[in-house]
Parts: C-alpha cells; sequence; structure tokens
C-alpha cells in the first residue's frame, strides 16, 4: 500500500491551479464570442447572396395568410349560426313563434352564403367544415318544417 505524502498532495494541486490559471473563463468567453460573431457574418453574407428564394417565401407566407383569413372568416359565420341557434331556441321557448320563424330565415340565409364561399372563393375546407355546415343545414330546414307544420303552438 502506498502512503500519501503531503509533498505529492502538494504538487498536485499547484498543478491544478497552474491549467486553470492558463485558461480564464473571460478568455472562453472571447473565444466562443468570436465563433458566433463569425457564423453570423457568414450567414448575413450568404443571405444577400440568395435573395430570390426569400421573396418567394414571403409570397408563400402572404398567400398561405390570405387562405387563412377566408378559413377565419368562414368559422366567424359559422359561430354567428350557431348564436342564431341559440336566439331561435330562447324564442321558441318564449312562445315567439314569429321572431322564431325570422330568426330561422336569417339562419338558413347565413348558411347558404357560408356554402357560397366556400364554392366560389376557392377555399379548401376541410370535411369537418362542411360537415358542420351541413348538419345546421338540416337542422334549420327540419326546424322550418315544424313551424310549418304547426307543431310549436
Amino acid at each position: 500500500m502506498d502512503k500519501i505524502n503531503f509533498n505529492d498532495i502538494e504538487k498536485i494541486i499547484s498543478q491544478q491551479t497552474d491549467k486553470t490559471k492558463q485558461k480564464t473563463p473571460t478568455q472562453d468567453f472571447d473565444i466562443f464570442l468570436k465563433k458566433q460573431i463569425e457564423q453570423k457574418q457568414e450567414k448575413t453574407h450568404k443571405s444577400q447572396v440568395s435573395s430570390t428564394p426569400i421573396e418567394l417565401m414571403e409570397l408563400e407566407a402572404a398567400l398561405r395568410l390570405n387562405q387563412n383569413q377566408d378559413h377565419i372568416k368562414i368559422m366567424d359565420k359559422i359561430e354567428s349560426s350557431l348564436n342564431q341557434w341559440e336566439k331561435y331556441s330562447h324564442n321558441l321557448s318564449s312562445g315567439n313563434l314569429k321572431e322564431s320563424e325570422n330568426t330561422l330565415t336569417s339562419i338558413l340565409d347565413n348558411l347558404s352564403q357560408i356554402e357560397d364561399d366556400l364554392k366560389n372563393n376557392n377555399i379548401n375546407s376541410s370535411e369537418e367544415v362542411d360537415n358542420i355546415v351541413n348538419e345546421l343545414k338540416i337542422m334549420a330546414l327540419s326546424e322550418r318544417a315544424r313551424l310549418n307544420r304547426g307543431d310549436y303552438t
């Protein structure tokens, strides 16, 4: 078994402190910072050369934004129809059949307008949106038949 000598410990400690003195944290940071600046300058130089793809990407983004705005408008109209359904239900429960009929007509007009927007504006709607519009229209036509038949009088 080897004995640990006090002089050996002092040598090891002095060697480790010498290594840490050789590189200070500020030197490491300076090296890192220089590398980052060089990389940034390379990216900037490369981006100046390829401006055409960037313009195409901006155009693509603008087209996507326009399409998303069309979808938002459609969803707002669907939400408006759902709000009108609440109004219809309230009018019907309060016994105001004339106002219920007017609200139902407004719902049907709104749904027809949504269908026209989806067809005429070439908006790629999802199957779920089409299903929601169809369900609302079926419900509205069914309610109109009930009102005309006198189910609620």
